[in-house]
């Protein structure tokens, strides 16, 4: 199940997407760091937040990912889970 993810209503110029992609990618391999350097919320423990990061989420949008996207707007639409 997707539970979130970057979208656009538009085309987006290529330039602008291997900037992001490429960030996202830098902030997906440098976890560590940014449990380091931004926890300070006094909710989670450093050691929690890395857990969550690394193994609550899965980061790589895939192709089952697509399909249960695709699953979810065909049950919304047969359902109108959605008001639209």
């Amino acid at each position: 199940m997707v539970m979130a993810a970057w979208v656009s209503n538009r085309k987006l110029p290529n330039n602008f997407l291997i900037l992001f992609n490429n960030a996202l990618k830098y902030g997906v391999n440098h976890l560590k760091e940014a449990v380091q350097n931004g926890n300070d919320n006094g909710i989670l423990t450093p050691h929690e937040t890395r857990r969550y990061l690394t193994e609550n989420i899965s980061y790589i949008f895939d192709n089952e990912k697509m399909e249960s996207i695709k699953l979810f707007l065909k049950l919304q639409a047969q359902k109108e889970l959605v008001p639209g």
